[in-house]
């Protein structure tokens, strides 16, 4: 897993948690930076944040679709941005799950527990997927590439 962050503190308390979560965690405090971890260590679960300079979560997400080797991997965004012009880049940059800031520790540990299922590396996943649906709307928005999770209603954007 790859955490991208330009605040050193955020993206440093973020690793120590999912680390002590059992995931094998790296660090980038820059777009260009994140680009190049990824390349080297394909990560299955990229944490970005959308607000950095330089290159912003926007612009990192679709570098990292653009490569074939991470067209695959999970993308989460943390960001404060909740308005439809940023749902749409978010979607357009192949963005996977957005969660609101501030986001809820169980709602990521939940993301990355059912992550783990669907690459088979986890047993206890199944047991969190009811948890998804206790998230307060405001929290998560989540779509695939395509566009909102098949089956959802479109207008209902949000979990």
């Amino acid at each position: 897993m790859l955490v991208v962050d330009d605040e050193r503190d955020t993206a440093d308390v973020m690793a120590l948690l999912v680390g002590k979560w059992g995931h094998d965690v790296r660090k980038a405090y820059d777009g260009a930076t994140a680009l190049a971890a990824a390349a080297r260590q394909r990560p299955d679960v990229v944490l970005l944040d959308i607000a950095m300079p330089r290159m912003d979560g926007f612009e990192l997400a679709e570098r990292l679709r653009g490569e074939s080797r991470l067209q695959n991997c999970l993308l989460i965004a943390l960001t404060g941005y909740a308005e439809t012009a940023h749902q749409i880049k978010r979607r357009e940059a192949g963005i996977d799950v957005v969660l609101l800031k501030p986001a809820d520790s169980s709602v990521l540990e939940t993301l990355l527990d059912l992550e783990r299922r669907r690459l088979g590396r986890s047993q206890h996943a199944a047991d969190r997927v009811g948890a998804l649906s206790r998230i307060p709307a405001a929290e998560v928005l989540v779509h695939d590439r395509r566009g909102v999770i098949p089956g959802r209603d479109p207008a209902a954007s949000v979990i």
